[in-house]
């Protein structure tokens, strides 16, 4: 495996340090919120489960799941079992599955992992452990971690503003997030469920792919392919409009 240069894997800890102050601020100048009564919390459960099913009819050109996207950049705070819907409608699309087999078919060919033997029994472990990081990865960083640190797994979209601040926005979100309450938040829950899947990943991934410092060059992988992904949401509706 081809590692991270020391300068860009510290690109993500710089970027999260900086902002940590920003998000601090911004969250400890936010108006303490009425509690809301028992019908409120049911109309809001309601209209954000109708918002959250929409999003999850989301796609890029009709094949690639977008569901983690509030495109409008507004959208309701989601309840656990709700962040968990929405991980789990993530987790298992039909789209991981293609995307783990085509994955385990380009390792097998270009001599990745060759601890796992070759032939269909090589080919089905390759595949499966692209499987097994993406269902990890979407249930810890969509569900788990949202839940138990009270943040909004979403990406939400600025799409509108100069390009600069767009693009600022979308790397920005990889390390900073919404939370339940509206305030930003340094993204722990994206920042941990990375590098807990890399973890996991010790116990189905051959011997030359173990140890500590491959999980950490796998968790900041990709959590800078994050980034990517964001910037790739933020403009795909402006370049499809043309």
């Amino acid at each position: 495996m081809r590692l991270i240069p020391p300068a860009a894997m510290s690109v993500p800890v710089l970027v999260l340090c900086s902002y940590l102050g920003i998000a601090r601020a911004q969250s400890s100048s936010l108006p303490e919120a009425p509690t809301p009564d028992a019908n409120d919390k049911a109309r809001i459960h309601d209209e954000a489960e109708h918002q959250l099913k929409l999003e999850e009819r989301q796609r890029i050109l009709a094949i690639v799941p977008n569901f983690n996207t509030v495109i409008n950049g507004r959208a309701l705070p989601l309840s656990p079992g709700q962040k968990t819907d929405l991980a789990i409608h993530n987790a298992i699309d039909p789209f991981n599955l293609i995307g783990a087999v085509f994955l385990g078919g380009l390792d097998e060919l270009t001599d990745s992992d060759g601890s796992y033997g070759w032939g269909p029994s090589g080919y089905f472990k390759r595949a499966g452990s692209h499987l097994a990081d993406t269902v990890d990865g979407a249930m810890l960083s969509g569900a788990v971690y949202p839940t138990l640190l009270h943040q909004d797994p979403r990406y939400f979209r600025q799409g509108s503003g100069p390009k600069r601040e767009r693009i600022r926005h979308a790397l920005l979100a990889t390390f900073v997030c919404r939370g339940d309450d509206g305030g930003s938040r340094p993204n722990y829950s994206n920042l941990l469920g990375n590098f807990t899947a890399g973890a996991i990943s010790n116990a189905y991934y051959p011997a030359s792919e173990r140890g500590f410092s491959l999980t950490v060059v796998n968790a900041l992988i990709v959590t800078l392919e994050g980034s990517a992904a964001n910037l790739a949401v933020e403009f795909a509706p402006d370049i499809a409009g043309r």
